[in-house]
């Protein structure tokens, strides 16, 4: 379990940082192998350091393969085998493959969609650069969670930080370059514009539709027709949790319901014990015998 976990870790190592150097390598067709670069230095130096990181180390952690490890491999034995699990075939496909398509995706819908036209026209370098780096964010950190067999709150919100930390630095990063002294008017103001504009949401969701739309019917294709043992116990695992709440839910339920009608019984029977004790307290001739009775 542990060797299906870190070849998974390694192969997403390899995706992620592919699919950045990919971006960059089909930018140079288009500059003629010049080395200019699509993303500045400082947005690019955050991907790998800041943008990517926390969600594989929460990944790394906390991943867990089968549910309920110890019970689980008493009961399944075979899941010991020692069958390769980071094999040529897959990291090639899944860590070379499927990021250069990624990055290809990230690549040129932003570069194609963008159009000198209007009032705030967003056909730059830095715009388009921008904009394929927080597609590049959102794509892997989204891989991150298709890839992911146990899904934790912690991850969650990791991955959901990761993908909304790129705008509030985007709009941080020129205002303390100004700050700071240094100027770079190529940059300065383009994040507030970019995410101003429906050019940069249309191409998210493009890319995204594109990319994680595509990724997520593969993986239920998997699952649901050429499923692995590992896939198999989570499916009972989900289960065995869907059934144990919703016999918790039956309990909480009935037992609610017996202390309801407990608590209506003794409502009901408490004027009937008053009344019989009125009644017993008075004399034979319908006098106030009870109050001689509490005197003496």
């Amino acid at each position: 379990l542990s060797a299906e976990r870190l070849s998974r870790l390694v192969v997403y190592s390899f995706y992620k940082n592919l699919a950045y150097g990919g971006s960059l390598l089909l930018f140079q067709f288009y500059c003629g192998f010049s080395g200019q670069a699509l993303i500045d230095d400082i947005s690019g130096s955050f991907y790998n350091v800041v943008f990517t990181a926390f969600p594989v180390l929460v990944a790394a952690l906390q991943e867990s393969s089968a549910p309920r490890p110890a019970s689980t491999l008493l009961a399944h034995p075979s899941l010991y085998n020692a069958r390769p699990h980071l094999t040529a075939p897959r990291f090639w496909a899944e860590g070379v493959g499927l990021a250069l398509l990624h990055s290809a995706a990230c690549f040129f819908i932003p570069l194609y969609s963008a159009s000198p036209r209007g009032t705030l026209p967003l056909h730059g370098l830095w715009a388009v650069g921008k904009t394929v780096l927080v597609c590049l964010v959102s794509v892997v950190n989204a891989e991150l969670l298709l890839t992911t067999r146990s899904w934790t709150r912690l991850l969650g919100w990791a991955v959901g930080l990761s993908i909304a930390l790129p705008f509030p630095v985007l709009l941080l990063v020129w205002r303390l370059e100004l700050a700071s002294g240094y100027v770079d008017e190529s940059s300065v103001g383009v994040a507030d514009v970019l995410f101003a504009s429906s050019y940069f949401w249309c191409c998210l969701a493009g890319v995204l539709g594109l990319t994680v739309g595509t990724r997520y019917l593969e993986r239920a294709v998997r699952w649901l027709f050429l499923p692995d043992p590992l896939m198999g116990l989570a499916r009972q695992d989900a289960a065995r949790t869907a059934r144990e709440r919703k016999e918790g839910a039956a309990r909480t339920t009935r037992r609610g319901a017996g202390s309801g009608g407990a608590a209506r019984e003794g409502q009901g029977a408490k004027p009937v014990v008053e009344g019989a004790g009125a009644g017993g307290a008075r004399g034979p001739d319908g006098g106030g015998g009870g109050g001689g009775a509490g005197e003496a």
